[in-house]
């Protein structure tokens, strides 16, 4: 399985209820998944925590792929080195 961060998507966003800019960060095959946060580092290890949760729910052995393949890409999100990719980093 290759994982691939640009299926990782950053949106620079601001709350409706109280102004505050955040970013949120989902999985392309999970947008229903969006979390907030200060930064990009955060909202991914949040999302990462998320899609553990449901690996662990899903019954499906065939569902099972996707969901392990959201949690590679996200893994090598966070662990990317280097500089700002314009497309994926904010």
């Amino acid at each position: 399985m290759n994982a691939d961060t640009r299926r990782i998507v950053v949106i620079d966003t601001r709350c409706g209820a109280c102004g505050t800019d955040h970013l949120e960060v989902y999985h392309e095959h999970f947008p229903e998944l969006r979390i907030a946060a200060a930064s990009s580092e955060e909202a991914a290890a949040r999302l990462l925590t998320k899609l553990e949760i449901s690996l662990s729910a899903v019954s499906d052995p065939f569902h099972c792929d996707p969901v392990r393949e959201a949690i590679a890409d996200v893994q090598a999100f966070l662990n990317r080195t280097g500089t700002a990719h314009p497309a994926r980093d904010l």
